[in-house]
C-alpha cells in the first residue's frame, strides 16, 4: 500500500510541476509569429523604430529570421518597408516605393 501512495505522490508531482513550467512559456504572438524570446525587440517596438523611419500605416509585420519586416505606407501614401533586426533594434534596411 506505501509502494502505491508514493508513486500516486510522485506521479502527482510531475504533473503539477509540467503545469507549472507549461505556465511559465511566453504565449504565442498575435498573428501566429513565434513568441519572443528574451533579449529581443516586440513587435511593437519594431513598428515604433519603423515610424522613426517614416513608416505612418502599418500593412504587415513579419518575423523573419533575424528581423522585423514592417511593411506600411508614408505620409504621401508610397509603400515603406523598413527591416529591423530582432536582437538590437537596429535599422537594417528601408526600402521606399
Amino acid at each position: 500500500m506505501k509502494r502505491i501512495g508514493m508513486s500516486v505522490l510522485s506521479a502527482s508531482l510531475i504533473a503539477i510541476g509540467s503545469v507549472a513550467l507549461a505556465q511559465q512559456q511566453p504565449p504565442p504572438a498575435p498573428g501566429g509569429q513565434p513568441a519572443q524570446q528574451q533579449g529581443e525587440i516586440t513587435a511593437d517596438q519594431a513598428i515604433e523604430i519603423a515610424r522613426k523611419q517614416g513608416l505612418v500605416n502599418v500593412r504587415e509585420i513579419e518575423r523573419n529570421n533575424r528581423r522585423w519586416e514592417v511593411e506600411g505606407t508614408d505620409q504621401n501614401g508610397r509603400e515603406i518597408e523598413v527591416e529591423v533586426d530582432l536582437r538590437t533594434g537596429e535599422v537594417i534596411n528601408v526600402e521606399r516605393g
